[in-house]
């Protein structure tokens, strides 16, 4: 069981996220009026322009970026894809204690250069 639980840690981290210091991203809700999710990799943080909720970085890769939202009555994770021709799907997957998940996706966004 040890045996197994090593092999599949090892395969799920054995890919290596893609590092930056830095990324930034414009990004639309529902063609709402666009807002800056300015990522720090150092840290593991990145926020919002809007003031909305803070994010805790889960993963980047070279596909899409993972954030948890930093929310205490819920749990919300967000992915951002990463393309960089006609932008990325931004969606957002949130856990209540109380009733089933829902998964909303509205947004889109580009990802800006360093």
């Amino acid at each position: 069981m040890r045996l197994l639980f090593c092999l599949v840690w090892s395969i799920c981290f054995s890919i290596a996220p893609i590092q930056a210091k830095s990324l930034s991203f414009l990004c639309s809700w529902d063609n709402r009026a666009p807002i800056t999710i300015e990522l720090d990799t150092q840290t593991g943080k990145a926020k919002r322009s809007d003031g909305g909720s803070d994010y805790t970085l889960i993963k980047i890769t070279e596909q899409a970026v993972w954030l948890s939202v930093d929310q205490h009555y819920t749990l919300a994770v967000q992915s951002i894809e990463r393309n960089k021709n006609n932008g990325g799907k931004w969606i957002d997957i949130v856990h209540f204690a109380n009733r089933i998940p829902i998964s909303i996706s509205g947004g889109i966004c580009w990802e800006q250069p360093e």
